[in-house]
């Protein structure tokens, strides 16, 4: 199963009804990724000194949340991206080259105007990323860190899904973290 089938199943009961978007649970960018994690060590800073290890799982858990919001950031920038190229740089900002290209390829696409002239352009589908209700990192070392993506059961809203959990691992690349490979864990019947 690859990593976009994967993810689909989390908008699969919206696409057994008939729902043609889905909408972000929430976005992240990366200046207020960076914001976020200063305000969480002078909250904690206060109260106590934070752990290196936890300052470490909390910079996964921003690092998961900008990666998964960079889908949105292709489709802000539409009106700049003329290649393939600059999609696959969006998302290589969050995830290990393998993983861009997969959603590279869902994102952009060959199709052809009114002349039959072969033309690319961002895939106007469903998006395939969404923020979890929560990231719980597992365990972590120098260069690789495992975390639990948490989506909790919606049956609400134009897109419905199930509870699931998606596993994801992250591996260092010339220092910083990128997602590399997830996997379900569960898959609860809706």
């Amino acid at each position: 199963m690859t990593f976009l089938e994967m993810v689909l199943l989390s908008i699969v009961v919206a696409s057994a009804t008939g729902c043609a978007t889905i909408g972000f649970q929430k976005t992240v960018t990366e200046e207020n990724a960076l914001e976020k994690t200063a305000r969480l060590e002078t909250e904690r800073g206060a109260k106590e000194a934070i752990k290196p290890e936890q300052r470490e799982a909390e910079k996964i858990v921003n690092v998961i949340e900008y990666a998964l919001s960079l889908e949105l950031l292709v489709w802000d920038n539409r009106g700049r991206i003329t290649s393939r190229d600059d999609v696959l740089g969006i998302f290589r900002k969050g995830f290990c080259f393998a993983k861009a290209q997969e959603l590279t390829d869902y994102v952009w696409i060959e199709a052809y105007d009114r002349d039959g002239k072969k033309i690319y352009m961002l895939n106007p589908g469903e998006p395939v990323l969404s923020v979890p209700d929560s990231i719980e990192v597992v365990e972590h070392n120098d260069s690789e860190a495992q975390a639990l993506l948490i989506y909790e059961e919606n049956l609400e809203g134009p897109v419905v899904w199930s509870n699931h959990t998606i596993v994801t691992t992250l591996k260092r690349e010339d220092g910083e973290w990128k997602i590399c490979e997830t996997r379900i864990e569960q898959q609860d019947e809706p």
